[in-house]
């Protein structure tokens, strides 16, 4: 990876945000589905990074789920920055034919540089989420990333609401 020097400003205020995003937990736990999906170990002293790296895990991951839609040459690990983001982009691609919304995946340099491992974790729930879907028949991830929050009001507050605002009237909404 090529030297970058580092970010001051709004960048690293961003930054800061996505690394207080990541959980080690969920972290374990997708490393935990992949070893049982893909049924191969990660390695002791190997890192999450360092695993997915070169995108090979990934589109094995994805022939798990998917049969044969992502071609073997992608199996092989390589140590060329090209080839690597190559096979995360075949991975991200067929993710997207696969039905993901394109708003749950990460970008490649997202996984290649290391900017944002929370969205690459959240990525791989949103993929296990479509595949059970679409009756994809083995494990589940246990945690939801994404709980909807349900805000419950009671009627005198949303009366409240309505009438200190003035919001309705017999035309819909007031101009003031």
């Amino acid at each position: 990876m090529a030297y970058r020097a580092p970010k001051s400003g709004i960048a690293a205020d961003i930054q800061r945000k996505r690394q207080s995003e990541y959980k080690v937990s969920m972290e374990n736990e997708v490393v935990d589905w992949i070893e049982y999906v893909l049924n191969e170990g990660k390695g002791e002293f190997v890192d999450f990074h360092e695993w997915l790296l070169d995108g090979t895990i990934l589109c094995k991951l994805f022939n798990c789920i998917e049969q044969n839609k992502i071609f073997s040459k992608h199996f092989r690990p390589t140590p060329a920055p090209f080839k690597q983001l190559d096979n995360i982009n075949v991975f991200l691609l067929a993710c997207k034919d696969y039905g993901v919304k394109e708003g749950e995946l990460f970008v490649s340099l997202d996984l290649h540089e290391a900017n944002d491992l929370a969205q690459v974790i959240s990525s791989i729930f949103a993929l296990e989420r479509v595949a059970f879907r679409k009756g994809w028949i083995g494990p589940r991830l246990k945690s939801r990333e994404h709980t909807r929050k349900v805000l419950r009001l009671s009627r005198e507050r949303l009366n409240e609401d309505y009438t200190s605002y003035g919001m309705w009237n017999q035309g819909g909404l007031s101009k003031g």
